[in-house]
């Protein structure tokens, strides 16, 4: 490993590399696991591109010759907004 030999060049102990890539990768995994289980809204947290559909509300007036609605998007899988 070319990491390992410029570290062995530096004098910097392999023990001490070793824990900070343990360190690094825990910090990384732990991430992805919080980032997972605290997701915003929805328990099931598998929505993908298809599974979002749309909420169109009512047009309305926005001046003499413009209207609009409101479109809200949620999904199908686990009810997010």
């Amino acid at each position: 490993m070319n990491i390992l030999k410029s570290v062995r060049r530096r004098g910097i102990n392999n023990d001490l590399v070793f824990t900070v890539l343990l360190i690094i990768t825990f910090v990384v995994v732990t991430g992805l696991f919080l980032n997972n289980v605290y997701a915003e809204e929805g328990e099931n947290n598998n929505c993908d591109v298809h599974s979002w559909e749309y909420i169109y509300g009512e047009w309305r007036s926005a001046g003499p010759t413009q209207h609009v609605r409101s479109v809200d998007m949620y999904c199908t899988k686990c009810g997010a907004h």
